[in-house]
């Protein structure tokens, strides 16, 4: 039985590897969990009936962040179900997709990663700041590449050092409520995309390179990331406020 937690939590990108074990990681902590999915409606009633059958409290909603429209339909049902909203995890972010170097980096490949990641996180901390209860906690994921010059990933990289100075300046401002704002940076980690990569003799080259850079010698699991967010929506991470944790196993 999980224990009595009434706080509520949006995780954004809830259908991918690394969002739906952070999904089930806060669900298990007692929390009720909306499951925001983009167009896989399968795949969060999935994750919800999972998570529903474990004796967890769970909703899917189905929302573009990048649209205004919908981050205001996605906040206003959470609250029409359960009331409240007291953590937002914004994890959504399009797949990285093969290196593209900025001298063949399309308009839309970079419209790609600044409209979701850019533009949607933020559009989503501005809705969170307005309405998440006092004393809630915000997690927005980064990635350890806006420390890195990897060629081919500039859109990518650039899109995520934006969502970390947000987290800094929205740190701050919302403080004096008792939010927390922070930002976990992971470094690589193994998910269903990262293996669908890894068939490509270029990015597997990539992969083992940069494991060989890792101190503790290995790939990230989602369960790393997950459980980084969970230690930091609790209230024993109540003095961390306003930082960029780099869950990458050492990787600089």
């Amino acid at each position: 039985m999980l224990k009595n937690d009434s706080r509520v939590a949006i995780v954004t990108g809830a259908t991918g590897s690394i969002g739906r074990t952070i999904a089930e990681h806060i669900a298990s902590s007692g929390l009720r969990v909306v499951v925001h999915y983009h167009s896989d409606k399968t795949e969060a009633d999935a994750i919800v009936e999972s998570i529903n059958n474990n004796g967890g409290d769970s909703l899917a909603i189905g929302a573009d962040i990048s649209s205004i429209d919908d981050v205001e339909k996605l906040f206003a049902q959470t609250i029409k179900h359960y009331g409240r909203v007291d953590v937002v995890v914004n994890n959504a972010a399009p797949h990285l997709g093969d290196a593209s170097p900025v001298v063949e980096t399309t308009e839309e490949q970079f419209d790609l990663f600044f409209d979701v990641v850019a533009r949607g996180t933020f559009f989503m901390l501005r809705k969170a700041a307005q309405c998440l209860e006092d004393n809630g906690s915000i997690i927005n994921i980064s990635s350890t590449m806006t420390t890195m010059t990897v060629p081919g990933y500039a859109a990518f990289a650039g899109s995520k050092a934006a969502v970390e100075r947000f987290t800094l300046v929205l740190a701050a401002e919302l403080g004096p409520r008792g939010i927390r704002v922070n930002c976990i940076a992971p470094g690589i980690i193994d998910t269903e995309e990262l293996e669908r990569n890894r068939r490509q003799p270029q990015q597997e080259q990539l992969v083992q390179k940069l494991i060989k850079m890792t101190p503790l010698g290995r790939l990230g699991e989602t369960t790393d990331v997950a459980g980084a967010i969970r230690l930091l929506i609790s209230e024993e991470a109540y003095w961390i406020n306003g930082q960029i944790i780099r869950v990458n196993g050492g990787l600089t």
